[in-house]
């Protein structure tokens, strides 16, 4: 089938897709047929013939509990490589379990997560991996995500509604999760060397950072676990991971349980959401607006994920317990505002590497389609190296 466009940006109206959208005409090669698509998520015809006239399909719409599937079908029946910025865990294992077998069959190469949720932790997670270079065996990693916004920060309302819906969605994922394991469709989960370190359930200090962390709330440990299952079923050593963001004081810190903790019980019920909804900036202190964050606050915002990374200088003998890791690298990946410009340039370089490097993708997962986590379909790619040309930057700190 000839297709009239190499890639679609579908929802390049909103406020990250126009992001994506303007990050794609200045990255991609300019012989790439680019094409900004605005078809009714409510007409399947419509979709089905945007879908069938472009080889890759890059979605920016949400929430995309709401608007997400029929797009993500389209594309599967239609042979059509999709990408998107979902951060809605729910949202993304429901996709993977109700569209693999289409996608397999049509040989579509699909990912949800290629923005911030959730390529610098899953990227990270596998770039910290391979620090360990034969014998060493890698046994954990632990990522803190850390925010500087000298000029303030805002959330668009888009990402809230995301949010919202995502955290209402809670049960629902593990109803999902059990329906996935009786029907066969989730790897087992991996069984790394080593223990797996202690995570608290609630504030602590990261010595390490000398900041106070909290769990992360979005797709990150879910997206980096499935990665890990994925290369635990191809027979390489895999790793626990765990995933918390930091804060400056224990004050701010208090401040996120109390408004966290009121978002979630709300969340949980349809009047809870309703009013979080309608009052976004009551229930975010002030973070929450339709306009989102200015320019100057996006240009200015700066974010780490630090990747702290444990293992074996050898792997003990067999029938041997592992006993306590002894080597120890602290990695980091740098960027700029990480839920609008990065995002963008995260999704933009995605887009680049699968249409640039199909085939040896489509080797890589088989030689058949399905829907994929990013780490999962581009891990033998020039991804990481892509990344680090436009601004998202690998490094490894330390090691001991």
């Amino acid at each position: 089938m000839s297709r009239s466009s190499d890639v679609t940006i579908f929802g390049a109206t909103g406020f990250t897709g126009q992001r994506v959208a303007a990050e794609a005409l200045r990255s991609l090669p300019p012989e790439l047929r680019q094409v900004l698509g605005g078809v009714d998520v409510t007409k399947p015809e419509s979709l089905q013939a945007m879908a069938q006239a472009t080889r890759l399909l890059l979605c920016c719409v949400g929430p995309f509990r709401l608007y997400g599937e029929p797009v993500l079908a389209a594309a599967a029946a239609a042979r059509t490589d999709y990408l998107d910025i979902c951060g809605e865990p729910e949202f993304i294992e429901r996709m993977e379990l109700r569209y693999s077998a289409a996608a397999a069959a049509s040989g579509a190469l699909m990912a949800s997560a290629a923005g911030f949720d959730s390529v610098p932790a899953d990227m990270g997670c596998l770039f910290a991996q391979r620090a360990f270079a034969p014998p060493a065996v890698p046994s954990s990693v632990e990522a803190v995500i850390s925010l500087s916004a000298p000029k303030g920060t805002s959330i668009h309302y888009a990402t809230w509604e995301s949010a919202v819906h995502g955290i209402g969605s809670v049960a629902e994922l593990r109803k999902l999760r059990a329906e996935a394991r009786r029907a066969g469709g989730a790897p087992p989960p991996p069984r790394p060397l080593g223990p797996r370190p202690a995570a608290p359930a609630g504030p602590a200090l990261e010595h390490r950072l000398a900041r106070y962390t909290l769990p992360f709330p979005g797709a990150d440990a879910a997206i980096v676990r499935r990665t890990q299952a994925a290369i635990a079923a191809a027979g390489e050593p895999a790793v626990h991971f765990s995933a918390r963001f930091s804060l400056p004081s224990a004050w701010a810190a208090a401040l996120f349980v109390a408004y966290g903790g009121l978002m979630v019980a709300l969340a949980r019920f349809s009047w809870g959401r309703a009013l979080l909804l309608r009052a976004p900036g009551l229930f975010s202190r002030g973070l929450v607006s339709h306009a989102g964050p200015s320019q100057a606050q996006m240009d200015t915002t700066r974010t780490t994920l630090d990747l702290f990374a444990a293992g074996y200088s050898s792997p003990p003998p067999p029938g041997t317990a592992p006993g306590k890791p002894d080597k120890h690298v602290h990695c980091r990946v740098s960027l700029g505002d990480p839920g609008y410009l990065f995002t963008s340039v995260m999704l933009v370089q995605c887009a680049a590497t699968l249409l640039q490097e199909r085939q040896a993708l489509l080797d890589s997962v088989g030689g058949r389609g399905g829907v994929f986590t990013v780490g999962t379909l581009f891990r033998g790619s020039s991804l990481l190296q892509r990344l680090d040309e436009h601004g998202v930057k690998f490094s490894v700190v330390g090691s001991s």
